[in-house]
């Protein structure tokens, strides 16, 4: 609810102000990113609740207000088939103001640290190549003042990110054989290898992996240094080229810090 309020003030200053793409970008990031990747998971958990029925409700009531100028007939085709509707389109409905009651900048800052969290943890078990099923057992250490956010969401984190055992420790407490992320600037999540992968098919694996991309990213060098190529190639291609070259070397540079994580 507080981050709705403040995507209410931001499409509302952005449309006052006549700019049009920004106010889209917002209402799209907020319903998107927030409610849709987010929201929705979490509301899963716990979607008989009458709380979370009417939390999901109010939102996408709002957010349907808030897209209903960009994208008029779709949201005015569902608003009107949401329970509880009293108009005949979404048109004539009041535009959503902010309600201060809501606003919680602290459980903002908790939920990113969450999600932050999770999306590191999905990312670990990809570049594993574990399982959905698999259970994780993880660690994240962070700064006292923070912990009792991330303690309170600790069920959370796990039924998110497919966690059997989730540790809240101190910042300075490193657990041994693991592969770690940061969250943020003092938050850092680690997933604890010991058990939960065979170490020498996992690093055959990795080797193989690292070599393929290896012999890639040579190939991507050596076009870009053909001065044929860059001559007749569009800038655009250029460009998109080097972007690739530049996420390959991102690729590789992680799978070695995967590869050192194995003792």
């Amino acid at each position: 609810m507080s981050s709705l309020n403040e995507a209410i003030r931001k499409v509302t200053k952005s449309i006052g102000l006549f700019k049009f793409n920004e106010a889209i970008n917002i209402a799209y990031d907020f319903f998107w990113h927030k409610f849709c990747d987010w929201y929705l998971e979490i509301a899963k958990h716990d979607i008989s609740d009458k709380n979370t029925q009417e939390v999901l409700l109010c939102v996408l009531k709002k957010s349907l207000l808030l897209l209903h100028p960009f994208m008029p007939f779709i949201t005015d085709e569902i608003s009107g088939k949401l329970p509880g509707n009293k108009v005949e389109t979404i048109a004539v409905s009041a535009w959503p103001m902010e309600e201060k009651l809501f606003e919680d900048k602290a459980s903002v800052r908790a939920m990113e640290l969450v999600f932050g969290s999770v999306m590191a943890l999905r990312n670990m078990r990809a570049e594993l190549d574990l399982q959905s099923q698999e259970k994780l057992n993880c660690m994240i250490t962070v700064p006292a003042g923070k912990r009792p956010a991330l303690e309170k969401a600790s069920g959370l984190i796990q039924g998110l990110a497919g966690a059997g055992k989730l540790t809240i420790a101190d910042e300075k407490k490193v657990p041994k054989n693991c592969l770690s992320a940061l969250v943020s600037a003092d938050v850092r999540v680690y997933l604890i290898l010991e058990g939960l992968v065979d170490v020498e098919s996992e690093i055959e694996r990795l080797d193989k992996q690292a070599a393929d991309l290896l012999r890639q990213l040579k190939q991507k060098e050596k076009m870009l240094k053909n001065k044929e190529f860059l001559k007749k190639a569009p800038s655009e291609v250029v460009e998109r080229e080097k972007h690739k070259m530049a996420e390959m070397k991102e690729s590789l540079k992680r799978m070695k810090e995967v590869r050192g994580a194995f003792k």
